[in-house]
């Protein structure tokens, strides 16, 4: 992501923009290829767009962070729902 908001060529720093939120959630075998393209060619690209029309992009992709044995335990849907409550 940004390293540095504050020296952006679009103006204020990244916190003060409106964020534009792009959630993905599928099983941890499901779409592996698409998601690892979003991640290393869209997700940049949507990121610099956003950047120079004063938005911050944010992808959530709950393969971050998300273990198989909090899956196990129910918290993905825990862990869902706090993602969709925060992008409201």
């Amino acid at each position: 992501m940004i390293s540095s908001p504050a020296t952006t060529p679009a103006g204020p720093a990244t916190r003060f923009r409106p964020v534009i939120r792009v959630f993905v959630s599928s099983t941890f075998s499901d779409l592996t290829h698409e998601r690892n393209a979003l991640q290393d060619r869209t997700w940049p690209e949507l990121e610099r767009y956003c950047l120079l029309r004063g938005f911050q992009f944010q992808a959530i992709d709950l393969r971050w962070g998300i273990t198989e044995e909090e899956v196990s335990r129910g918290a993905l849907t825990s862990a869902t729902n706090g993602c969709v409550k925060t992008s409201r």
